[in-house]
C-alpha cells in the first residue's frame, strides 16, 4: 500500500489538512450548526481529541467562505454568505508562574493583530483595556475603505467582506489556570484577570460568533460571571461527535489504512475493530439517555492515526500523560479513589469492607495505595454492562464547580478526571451517568503514572517494586500464566498474594479477602476481570475475560479454597474441583471451552498449596503441587515460613 498522509499527532491547520491531501475527517457539519447563531460557545473535550483544528475550521471558514472545501459537508450547507475578520488566539503556549507572565503571554497574543491594524498597545494598562481598545479600534481600520484597499486578502474572494463584525476564538482558554491548579494563590489571581477580560465580552456587540474550547470547564466559577451568555455546548447532542473519530468514520476515511493494519498484523477485521476499540475508544459527550450511544461514542484521533500509520507497532499508547505529572493530578486520582473504595467497593464487597475497617487496617491501607479507580471497568458492552462496578454520577456534577482550589471534593476530581478524559461516560439513564476507566491506553498511561507514585511512598514498606513491574507492563505474560496453569500459573498468584500484608493469611481470614486481593491487583493491571459471577448453580470466584473484545467472555475461571491452620490442601483441592464442574462454572455459549482452576491457598504456606484444571467434558487433572506438601496433603510444619 502506497503511505496516505495521515496527521497522526503534530498539529494541521484546516487549510493545510485540506490544501496538502492529507486525509481529513470531515467535522464541517458541527462547524455550519454552530454558525447558523450569533452565539458564544464553549466546547471543553480531553487534550489531543482534535478541539484545534475545530477552532481552525471555524476560523477558515469564517474568513475564507467554503473555497476548497468541494466534497465537505459545508460545501453545501454553510449559511452566511459573508465574511469576517477572525481573532484567533491560543492560550496554551501562555508561561503561569506568576500573574506578570500570564499578562505579558496574553498581551504577546494581542500583539500580532496590533502590528497588523498599525495599532499601539499600552503594555501598563490593564488587559481588559488592551483587548478592549484592540477590537474598536480594530472595527475603525475596517471601516476604513483605504486600509481594505491596502489589504487584497481582505477583498480577494466573491464573498462580501463585513466590516462591523468579527470572529473572535480561543483555544485552550483554560491551559493557565490548569497549570496552577495547585497554587491557591495564583489560581485566584489568574480566576480575577480571566473574570475581568471575559466581562468586557458582554458588553461588545461586534462578535459574529464567540468560540472558546479546553479542557476544563470553570463556566460555574466566577470568571463567566459576567460573561454569562457563553453556551457550554461540551455535553449537547449536536456537538457528540464534533471531535474524535467515531466507528463509521473510521470506516469510511481510513477503510485502506485498515486492510494494511489487518495484514500486518494478521487480525481478521472484527478482531482488528475489537482491538481498536478496546485500546483507543471510549469517550461520550451527551446527556440523552438513549440505549444504545455507540454511534455516539468517539476514539482518541491522534491514538487511531498514529496506529494506523505504524500498525507494526501494535496497539501501544499514544495517549500519554504529559504535562500531567502534577501532584494535583495525583491528588484527584487519590480522592477519586477513595469515592471508589467507598461507594464501588462497600456496594460490591460489603462484608469485605466491613471485616477489613474492623478487622485489618494494614490491608485496607493496602488496598488503598494500589489506587482503587484502577478497578473501575473499561469497555463494556451494552447488553451485559455490569453499572455495579462504575461511578454512578449526577450529569448536573460534570461541570466542574471549582472557587476555592484547596478544597477540591471527591465529587469535583470525578468530574475534572472525566473532563480530562481519564475517565468516560459509560451509560446514562435519566439524570444518572455512570462512569469508568475510558479505555485501555488511558488506563496504563493512570498505571505508569500511579506506579512512580506508590512505588515512592508504600513501595518499601510492601515491597512492590516487582509486582508492578509484573502488572503494568506485560499483560500478555499475565495471560500466559492463566493458560499454561501449573507452576507458571502458581508463581503469579503467589507474586500477588506475597506482597500483601502477612494478616491476609490471618487464622481467622476468609478466602474471599484472599479472592478480592488477586481481583483489585489484577483490575489495577488492566486485565477485564470480575469477581462473584453469576451462574446458573452457583457464584465462581473470579473470572477473567478475553483481552481486546467488547463484549465480556470467559478465557479463565478460577474457584479458590483457603486451607487453614492444618487443613487437607488436597482435600480442600477436590471439594473445590467437584464444586466447578457440578455448578458448570465458566461454561457459555461464547466460549464452551475456558480454562478453568481450582486453586487452594494454604494459611500456613501464605501461598498457593495446589491447583487443578478443569476441562469442560468434567475432567480434571491436578498440575501443581507446592513442594512444601506431604505426600497426604497435609503441610510439611519443618517448610513453614517464618511467622515475621
Amino acid at each position: 500500500m502506497v503511505p496516505r498522509k495521515i496527521s497522526s499527532g503534530r498539529y494541521k491547520s484546516f487549510s493545510q489538512l485540506i490544501h496538502d491531501k492529507f486525509i481529513y475527517v470531515d467535522k464541517t457539519k458541527a462547524a455550519c450548526l454552530m454558525a447558523e447563531q450569533e452565539e458564544c460557545y464553549l466546547l471543553t473535550r480531553p487534550r489531543r481529541m482534535g478541539k484545534s483544528t475545530m477552532v481552525s475550521t471555524l476560523e477558515y471558514l469564517f474568513s475564507k467562505g467554503t473555497e476548497g472545501t468541494e466534497g465537505l459537508y459545508c460545501y453545501d450547507h454553510w449559511r452566511d454568505p459573508n465574511r469576517y475578520f477572525v481573532f484567533h488566539f491560543t492560550f496554551n503556549a501562555i508561561s503561569a508562574k506568576s500573574i506578570e507572565t500570564v499578562k505579558h503571554g496574553l498581551i504577546k497574543q494581542f500583539l500580532p493583530y496590533a502590528k497588523y491594524f498599525g495599532i499601539q498597545i499600552d503594555h501598563d494598562s490593564d488587559i481588559d483595556t488592551i483587548f478592549l481598545s484592540l477590537v474598536n479600534e480594530s472595527l475603525v481600520k475596517l471601516s476604513d475603505h483605504s486600509f481594505i484597499q491596502e489589504h487584497p486578502e481582505l477583498q480577494d474572494n466573491e464573498r462580501h467582506f463585513c466590516t462591523d463584525k468579527v470572529v473572535l476564538l480561543i483555544d485552550e482558554y483554560d491551559a493557565p489556570l490548569t497549570l496552577t491548579l495547585d497554587n491557591r494563590e495564583l489560581f485566584d489571581d489568574i480566576k480575577e484577570l480571566y473574570r475581568v477580560l471575559f466581562s468586557t465580552l458582554k458588553n461588545l456587540s461586534c462578535f459574529r460568533l464567540v468560540f472558546l474550547t479546553g479542557v476544563s470547564s470553570y463556566a460555574q466559577t466566577s470568571i463567566f460571571s459576567g460573561a454569562n451568555q457563553f453556551k457550554n455546548i461540551s455535553l449537547n447532542d449536536e456537538y457528540a461527535t464534533c471531535c474524535g473519530y467515531t466507528q463509521d468514520e473510521i470506516e469510511h476515511y481510513f477503510a485502506p489504512e485498515l486492510e494494511n493494519a489487518k495484514e500486518v498484523l494478521d487480525l481478521d477485521y472484527d478482531e482488528l475493530m475489537a482491538k481498536l476499540s478496546y485500546f483507543y475508544d471510549g469517550y461520550l459527550f451527551t446527556q440523552l439517555g438513549k440505549q444504545d450511544n455507540r454511534s455516539k461514542n468517539v476514539f482518541s484521533p491522534v491514538s487511531v492515526s498514529s496506529f494506523l500509520t505504524s500498525p507494526i507497532n501494535g496497539f501501544i499508547n499514544y495517549w500519554s500523560t504529559t504535562g500531567a505529572q502534577s501532584s494535583f493530578l495525583l491528588k484527584l486520582l487519590k480522592l477519586c479513589s477513595k469515592t471508589v473504595k467507598s461507594e464501588l467497593l462497600k456496594r460490591l464487597y460489603p462484608d469485605i469492607s466491613t471485616y477489613l475497617e474492623q478487622n485489618s487496617p494494614e490491608l485496607l491501607e493496602f488496598i488503598e495505595s494500589c489506587y482503587p479507580v484502577l478497578a473501575l471497568e473499561i469497555n463494556v458492552d451494552i447488553l451485559n454492562i455490569d453499572k455495579a462496578r462504575l461511578i454512578q454520577f449526577s450529569i448536573n456534577r460534570l461541570t466542574v464547580k471549582l472557587n476555592n482550589i484547596s478544597a477540591v471534593s471527591a465529587q469535583d476530581a470525578i468530574a475534572i478526571l472525566f473532563q480530562s478524559g481519564y475517565l468516560g461516560i459509560k451509560y446514562i439513564k435519566g439524570q444518572i451517568v455512570y462512569l469508568g476507566l475510558a479505555n485501555i491506553e488511558v488506563a496504563r498511561c493512570l498505571a505508569e503514572l500511579l506506579t512512580d507514585d506508590v512505588l515512592s511512598t508504600l513501595g518499601d514498606k510492601y515491597n512492590l517494586t516487582d509486582l508492578y513491574k509484573t502488572l503494568f507492563y506485560d499483560g500478555d505474560a499475565i495471560f500466559a500464566s492463566l493458560h499454561e496453569g501449573g507452576d507458571s500459573l502458581a508463581k503469579y498468584l503467589n507474586l500477588l498474594v506475597n506482597v500483601a500484608p502477612v494478616d491476609l493469611f490471618a487464622p481467622h481470614n476468609r478466602e474471599n479477602v484472599v479472592t478480592f486481593i488477586i481481583f483489585i491487583l489484577m483490575r489495577c493491571a488492566s486485565i477485564a476481570v470480575s469477581t462473584e459471577v453469576q451462574y446458573v448453580s452457583g457464584r465462581a470466584d473470579l473470572v477473567v475475560y478475553k483481552p481486546d473484545l467488547k463484549i465480556l467472555v470467559e478465557d479463565t475461571v478460577i474457584e479458590f479454597k483457603l486451607a487453614r491452620q492444618g487443613e487437607n490442601i488436597l482435600t480442600k483441592l477436590a471439594e473445590g474441583t467437584k464444586q466447578v464442574i457440578d455448578k458448570r462454572y465458566g461454561l457459555s455459549v461464547e466460549n464452551p471451552n475456558p480454562y478453568r482452576y481450582c486453586v487452594v491457598f494454604s494459611n500456613d504456606l501464605r501461598q498457593v498449596g495446589a491447583i487443578e484444571a478443569i476441562n469442560a467434558d468434567g475432567s480434571s487433572k491436578t498440575v501443581y503441587i507446592s513442594d512444601k506438601l506431604n505426600e497426604d496433603g497435609t503441610v510439611n510444619s519443618q517448610l513453614l515460613p517464618s511467622k515475621e
